[in-house]
């Protein structure tokens, strides 16, 4: 395509964003879901051939739809062990559409809450943020989850806002006062052993880490700054990220971001080679920046004319 013509939408097709994109990049953002498959419990999610014999209980007398209802306001940790008492319960959690488009398009974030013992929301809530593409701090595209309190958060938003720095129980316990039952009430998650952050660093420990908003609400004294908190390279900030697809709705597709191979080599926040976006915001993104041409072993965006 010519970088001198004026692009518009239409001229933007289905093939020249698959050639402009990618889905991933070369390295790794070393997140949660960056970890070794080692230090991972797996779902279980054997299915039966058997015909289940075995009988709700109580729950018997609730229809289909209500059912459904309770999985749904149920934490993920219990809906995985809902599905575990026998063949009809797991009959039933497998029958909910949303457990479906979870377990089939990203089974790595159940695993990922199984491992780091998440329930500070229900799985309706899950679902909910990964049919939501945009991030919940910037409005950008969002192609991550912070798992504490499952929200839809972008690379830089993460790395960078405060809000998304998880807080460890001695500086929590610190401001706050409250004893470590205490504390259990608020929102956090057990860290996993990995590499985490830009440089890989190693994290032996298994810190639990506290959702900072929430420790905040109930700050009762002002200590000095904790250690680390400004960095964006800090460890805790990758510990409760994981990678999350966006469901496209109505058609429920599952659609991972796009990062554009024409800002590979941008460090510029509107242009940040991290940054993601949906096929819709691509197109935008063309528009405004120009079309992707070859240049040496990088490609990078022609500017365009501009219309007189």
């Amino acid at each position: 395509m010519d970088a001198k013509s004026i692009m518009d939408a239409k001229s933007i097709t289905p093939e020249l964003i698959k050639k402009w994109t990618c889905q991933r990049l070369a390295m790794l953002a070393h997140t949660l879901s960056d970890i070794d498959r080692f230090f991972y419990r797996s779902p279980n999610n054997s299915q039966h051939t058997i015909q289940p014999t075995e009988s709700l209980g109580y729950l018997s007398v609730l229809p289909l739809e209500t059912l459904t209802d309770v999985v749904l306001r149920l934490d993920v940790l219990s809906v995985t062990t809902l599905r575990r008492v026998n063949r009809r319960f797991m009959l039933v959690v497998d029958s909910v559409p949303q457990y479906q488009m979870v377990y089939q398009h990203c089974p790595n974030i159940i695993r990922d809450i199984i491992s780091t013992g998440a329930k500070h929301f229900d799985f309706a809530t899950l679902y909910k943020a990964l049919c939501e593409p945009h991030c919940v701090s910037c409005g950008n595209f969002g192609g991550y989850i912070y798992l504490i309190t499952c929200l839809r958060v972008c690379y830089i938003c993460f790395t960078e806002n405060r809000q998304f720095l998880p807080m460890i129980g001695k500086y929590a316990r610190m401001i706050t006062g409250c004893s470590k039952k205490e504390l259990e009430q608020l929102p956090h998650i057990r860290s996993v052993e990995g590499r985490y952050a830009d440089n890989g660093r190693l994290c032996r420990d298994q810190p639990t880490l506290w959702d900072r908003e929430a420790v905040l609400s109930i700050q009762t004294t002002t200590p000095g700054c904790e250690k680390g908190d400004c960095e964006r390279n800090n460890p805790r900030r990758f510990m409760a990220i994981v990678s999350a697809p966006y469901f496209e709705l109505p058609s429920k597709v599952a659609k991972w971001g796009l990062y554009c191979l024409g800002c590979s080599n941008s460090h510029k926040s509107e242009t940040y080679f991290r940054k993601q976006y949906t096929e819709q915001g691509f197109v935008d993104h063309i528009i405004l920046y120009g079309p992707v041409v070859p240049e040496g072993r990088r490609p990078r965006h022609a500017p365009l004319d501009m219309p007189s």
